[in-house]
């Protein structure tokens, strides 16, 4: 079983580059767009954590190793949390 991956699109190919990285499309102005392009990236993990009474969802640091325009307005990045990505660069 491989665990590689390749997108191809018009403006080029996505490669997975690290082994626990993942792919997010979205919409360029989005939301999504604005916490991934900011000057400390982040991504909802889908987990919750507990402050006080409330749940909130928790954000992970992430680090975009690479991103490409997929049509009109939508983006596609390959996102590695950065705790991860720290891991391998400095075993490195």
């Amino acid at each position: 079983m491989s665990n590689s991956l390749a997108i191809n699109a018009v403006s080029g190919t996505l490669i997975k580059s690290h082994p626990k990285s993942f792919f997010q499309y979205y919409q360029l102005g989005s939301p999504m767009a604005k916490q991934l392009s900011g000057r400390n990236p982040t991504y909802s993990t889908g987990k919750y954590g507990e402050s006080g009474y409330s749940r909130h969802p928790i954000q992970e640091s992430v680090v975009i190793l690479q991103t490409m325009l997929v049509g009109d307005q939508y983006l596609m990045s390959e996102i590695v949390c950065e705790k991860d990505y720290l891991e391998v660069l400095n075993n490195a």
